[in-house]
C-alpha cells in the first residue's frame, strides 16, 4: 500500500471516529448514520463524486456544530475530511502513467504542503480555542490576506526547493 493510501485511511478513520463520537455525545443517532454513509461514500469516491463527498462532509460538520456537537470534534472532522479530499485528488491525478521520479517528486511536494496546511489549521484552531480577544473586522481581514499570501509564498518556496 502506498504512502498516500495509508495516509488516506488514517485520515478517513480518524475523521469518521471523531464525527461519530461527537454525535454520540449529544445522543443524535441520525447524525451517526449520516457519518457512516459519508464514510462509505469516501471509500468508493471517484472523480465525479469527489466534490459531493467533500461537500457532504463539510455539511455534516456544519450540522454538527448547529446541533451542539463539541466544536473540536467537528473542526478536526472537517480538517481530516479535507485531507481525505486532497489525498484522493492527488491519487486520481497520479493515475496517469508519469515517470516514477516525477511521481515521487510531486507526491513529496504535495504531502509536505498538506502537512503544512493541516499543522497550520490545527494550530489556528487550538489558538482560537484558548485565546479570546476582540479584533476589529478590518484588522481580521488584513490578517486573513496576510495568511493566504504567506501560505502561497511557502508553497511556492517548497515547489522551487524540489
Amino acid at each position: 500500500m502506498t504512502l498516500r493510501k495509508t495516509l488516506f485511511f488514517i485520515c478517513w478513520g480518524l475523521s469518521t471516529l471523531l464525527a461519530a463520537t461527537g454525535f454520540w455525545q449529544i445522543g443524535f443517532w441520525q447524525g451517526e448514520i449520516v457519518v457512516a454513509i459519508c464514510a462509505i461514500a469516501w471509500l468508493f469516491v471517484r472523480k465525479k463524486f469527489l466534490k459531493f463527498c467533500m461537500g457532504s462532509s463539510i455539511a455534516v460538520a456544519a450540522a454538527g456544530l448547529l446541533l451542539g456537537v463539541p466544536s473540536p470534534f467537528m473542526f478536526f472532522y472537517a480538517g481530516l475530511s479535507l485531507a481525505c479530499w486532497d489525498l484522493t485528488s492527488m491519487d486520481l491525478s497520479l493515475a496517469c502513467n508519469l515517470p516514477r521520479q516525477k511521481t515521487k517528486l510531486y507526491q513529496s511536494m504535495r504531502l509536505r504542503t498538506l502537512g503544512f496546511a493541516l499543522g497550520a489549521g490545527i494550530f489556528t484552531i487550538l489558538l482560537g480555542r484558548y485565546l479570546s480577544f476582540q479584533i476589529p473586522f478590518l484588522v481580521m481581514v488584513i490578517f486573513i490576506f496576510l495568511a493566504i499570501f504567506s501560505f502561497d509564498r511557502i508553497v511556492h518556496a517548497l515547489q522551487h526547493k524540489e
